[in-house]
């Protein structure tokens, strides 16, 4: 069983995703400093009676968690859009188990030909 299982039937959330909730390139920094990788893109899951309810209903709204997903890369490569990164794939999968998922891009540091030949050698 894997760990958003366990959360899930712990927080007694259900099982449920539609693709057509996702949004994408949501821009978390804006300003003088803000770079084209500074976004995001949210995987909702679809509303149940669990998670949400109509505001004329007395029962209140339960509160769903959120996952959040930054991308491996050592801050010089990768996006939230790879799937070898595990971005799209963790954030469907935390949509489909009844959290929020939340994955992130941000600015990679550039690459000069000394820090090219020093990677090289680490790697």
């Amino acid at each position: 069983m894997s760990i958003l299982s366990y959360l899930a039937r712990c927080l007694h959330l259900r099982s449920s995703y539609d693709s057509s909730l996702i949004i994408r390139d949501v821009a978390y920094f804006s300003g003088s400093d803000a770079h084209v990788n500074h976004k995001l893109d949210i995987f909702l899951p679809a509303p149940s009676k669990t998670l949400l309810s109509p505001a004329d209903e007395e029962e209140p709204q339960k509160k769903v968690p959120i996952i959040v997903h930054i991308h491996g890369g050592g801050w010089v490569r990768g996006s939230r859009t790879h799937e070898w990164r595990g971005g799209p794939t963790i954030g469907r999968t935390s949509a489909k188990e009844g959290f929020v998922g939340v994955v992130a891009s941000y600015r990679l540091a550039r690459i000069s030909p000394i820090s090219f030949f020093t990677w090289s050698f680490i790697f």
